[in-house]
């Protein structure tokens, strides 16, 4: 039975102003007593890189947020239950492109650019985030928790969110407090998970105009469909955004060799293309799509290894979205995880405001909900990375590598045999993506409030 019940406002603080601190500030704005706090590091709320991908269960969540009519504005989109192609894909590392699999999903993907979408959120909070608030560190006292912030101003708090990305402050805070009080082996483990480790993929992310890749190639496939170009350690994804003005292209380049080592230069900068004479031999399509850029943002994909819970001992500090389980981006659900983390936390904290549920068990079962089917996506979003790169994944867990589906010397119809099975694994590794509901997230806060 819960220990202590909320009758006074509930002071909730977000550190980062991303999608998933967003939605979490909106969907918590609903509860009258909760007051809520976002404060972004950045000078200005702006988010970095191109284009977004929502599956059906963020979109729902979206939807019961207000969101739906704005969001059709700025993707496109129109939900149903029919299946549509979501992904059309090629075998595009030689002169000649081969089709082998067009993913079929319920509702398809709605595809959007992650500065309108950040700005459809922004428009709907009731309260402007404050920006110039990097945190620094936290107390936590019998009163609540004092922040500290970069510009040497501080704040209280009853619970502390962070959404502070990838590099998260308050991960970092929070790991090196439990390690501090943890015995010698599970301290070692949580300050293993303090930096984020590099995938061995590096990301190259572009925006085109449509109209400069329809000047050259008017009939070019990424004009109007999602495609990915798949080729072995290498591969493209191109897809229409802002009502098909727009091309968000994204080539990833795969050192698996290099997984878990320490990446050589800045994460995150701006590029030329060097590196059009590696694609040299692909298709036209491919060649067409890299010629039209100028310049690339190249990203050094990396994560964060698995925690053994999103939420601190204490349970008056949660994480979430990048900060609790950033993952590879080869299942387009990082930015759905966060908004599925930021709609149970909002549930469970709602339902402490509003009856004598604790605050801590609020935390507690949100860790207990979301940490596992997170942490899962993160491994399946891996495997699909591999599969991308026609790579069938290590089946054991000591860390050996990717082995090659597809050889020189095959044959083109073995080829797309192969090629197809590979395809339906990864249907299959993602079909999680089109078939959960909003309701299941529900259910799930129901079942977890009732077993108190």
């Amino acid at each position: 039975m819960p220990t202590r019940s909320t009758k006074k406002p509930i002071r909730v603080a977000i550190c980062g102003g991303g999608i998933g601190g967003l939605v979490l500030a909106l969907a918590l704005s609903r509860h009258p007593t909760i007051i809520v706090d976002v404060y972004e590091g950045a000078s200005t709320l702006g988010e970095v890189g191109a284009g977004i991908g929502l599956w059906r269960r963020p979109w729902q969540i979206l939807a019961q947020l207000g969101l739906e009519a704005d969001m059709k504005k700025i993707t496109n989109y129109e939900p149903s239950d029919n299946f549509v192609a979501a992904f059309r894909y090629r075998k595009s590392d030689q002169e000649t492109g081969l089709d082998f699999y067009t993913l079929l999903t319920k509702g398809g993907l709605a595809l959007a650019h992650r500065v309108d979408f950040q700005r459809v959120l922004i428009n709907h909070l009731p309260n402007t985030p404050h920006c110039s608030k990097r945190l620094c560190s936290y107390k936590e006292t019998s009163s609540g928790i004092r922040l500290y912030f970069a510009d040497e101003t501080s704040a209280v708090c009853d619970i502390l969110v962070g959404a502070d990305g990838i590099r998260s402050a308050v991960r970092r805070s929070l790991l090196l407090r439990e390690a501090q009080e943890a015995p010698s082996d599970v301290a070692e483990q949580l300050r293993s998970c303090i930096e984020p480790c590099w995938s061995g993929v590096v990301c190259y992310r572009a925006v085109l105009p449509a109209a400069r890749l329809a000047a050259i190639s008017p009939h070019h496939r990424a004009l109007h469909l999602p495609m990915q170009y798949t080729g072995t350690s290498n591969h493209l994804v191109a897809y229409p955004i802002s009502g098909g003005q727009l091309i968000n292209v994204a080539v990833f380049r795969a050192r698996y060799d290099r997984e878990d080592t320490v990446f050589d230069g800045p994460w995150v900068h701006n590029m030329q293309c060097d590196f059009i004479p590696a694609f040299g031999k692909w298709e036209p399509e491919v060649r067409q799509l890299l010629e039209c850029i100028d310049e690339f943002k190249q990203w050094a994909i990396h994560t964060v290894r698995p925690l053994p819970s999103f939420v601190s001992r204490s349970a008056r500090v949660a994480l979430l979205g990048d900060a609790a389980h950033a993952m590879q981006p080869f299942q387009g659900s990082g930015a759905g995880q966060a908004i599925e983390d930021a709609y149970v936390l909002a549930s469970l904290l709602g339902r402490a405001a509003e009856s004598r549920m604790s605050l801590d068990s609020a935390l507690r079962l949100y860790d207990d909900i979301r940490r596992p089917v997170a942490q899962d996506v993160a491994c399946r979003s891996r495997r699909a990375g591999m599969y991308y790169h026609h790579l069938i994944p290590p089946t054991d867990a000591t860390g050996g590598l990717p082995s090659l589906l597809v050889h020189d010397e095959d044959s083109e119809p073995a080829a797309i045999e192969k090629l197809g099975r590979l395809g339906d694994l990864l249907a299959w590794e993602w079909q999680w993506a089109w078939t959960r509901e909003i309701v299941e997230l529900d259910i799930a806060v129901e079942d977890a409030c009732a077993r108190l």
